[in-house]
């Protein structure tokens, strides 16, 4: 499997094993989508997506240390304020900055937010829709 793969496949289960009061899944249910989100999705949702590609980092010869990649992961509201979103957010940010972990496919080495996009609302048939999240730099190897 490929660590980018299992990147996403971590973040997701990360967020969605957060059920506990105030948790990822108990603000947003199973609405955590890689990319986008389907047609028709209730909001708010989170968004996991690739800002960059993974970037291979070798030792001599041809082995592979590790990748290093960027993913912007965000929640998006729609008629909500980003204030709205902000708890949803603090926690998503909380789960991941500086988490690191261990499954069947990859090893994630550490996590780390790098910027917070300032990304303002936009309106779409005179319906707000906002965004708040933050770009993780992430350090990913295979097992």
């Amino acid at each position: 499997m490929s660590e980018i793969v299992g990147l996403e496949t971590w973040y997701y289960g990360i967020l969605h094993a957060d059920t506990g009061a105030g948790g990822v899944s108990t603000l947003v249910g199973d609405r955590i989508y890689t990319d986008e989100a389907p047609a028709g999705s209730a909001y708010p949702f989170v968004l996991i997506s690739a800002q960059s590609n993974g970037i291979d980092v070798v030792s001599i010869g041809p082995h592979r240390v590790m990748v290093n990649t960027l993913y912007w992961i965000r929640v998006v509201g729609k008629g909500a304020s980003k204030a709205a979103l902000g708890p949803t957010y603090a926690r998503i940010d909380t789960l991941l900055q500086a988490a690191g972990g261990v499954t069947s496919t990859i090893r994630v080495l550490m996590v780390n937010r790098e910027q917070q996009p300032a990304i303002p609302p936009a309106t779409v048939d005179g319906v707000r829709y906002v965004q708040l999240g933050g770009l993780y730099r992430a350090y990913v190897q295979a097992p």
